[in-house]
C-alpha cells in the first residue's frame, strides 16, 4: 500500500515540477517582452481564498495600453498572483498603483493582450517547485519502504 501511496506522491510531485518548469520559462520570457505606456483604469483588494483555514488577499489591477492603434486591459502585476495574509499587506502592494496613474505595461510582441506590470520570475513561484520536490521525495520514500 505504500508503493501505491508513494507512486501517487512521486506523479504528483513531478506534475508539479513540471508545471513550475513551465511558469518559470513564461515568466523568464517577460524579461524580454516590448514595453509600452499604459493607465491603471481599477484597483481593489479582493478576498483571494482561504488557505489553512485563514483568508488569504491579493491586490487586483486594470489597466489599459495601445498597442498599434489596438487598445488592450490588462489585469496582471505579475506572472503569478501575491497573496498576503492580510488586506493591509494587499493594500501596501496595490497602492503602487494608483487609478489614473500612467504605468509601464511590458507585453508579448506575439500576442499583445499578453501583458504584466513587472517582468521576471516572482519569488513565489518557487513554492511550487519546492511543494513538488517534497511530494517527490516522501513519495520516493513511501515506495521504497518495505
Amino acid at each position: 500500500m505504500e508503493q501505491f501511496f508513494g507512486g501517487i506522491l512521486i506523479i504528483t510531485g513531478i506534475g508539479m515540477i513540471g508545471v513550475w518548469i513551465y511558469l518559470f520559462l513564461r515568466a523568464l520570457s517577460t524579461k524580454n517582452w516590448a514595453s509600452t505606456t499604459g493607465k491603471i483604469i481599477k484597483g481593489e483588494v479582493i478576498n483571494s481564498g482561504t488557505s489553512s483555514g485563514s483568508n488569504s488577499w491579493s491586490p487586483t489591477i486594470k489597466y489599459l495600453y495601445s498597442i498599434n492603434d489596438n487598445q488592450f486591459e490588462g489585469d496582471r502585476i505579475k506572472t503569478i498572483v501575491s497573496s498576503y495574509s492580510s488586506t493591509k499587506q494587499a493594500q501596501k502592494e496595490l497602492d503602487k498603483y494608483p487609478v489614473n496613474s500612467s504605468v509601464k505595461v511590458y507585453y508579448n510582441p506575439d500576442k499583445p493582450a499578453d501583458s504584466v506590470i513587472i517582468p521576471g520570475v516572482a519569488k513565489g513561484i518557487f513554492g511550487i517547485l519546492a511543494g513538488g520536490l517534497v511530494l517527490s521525495i516522501v513519495g520516493i520514500l513511501l515506495a521504497l519502504y518495505k
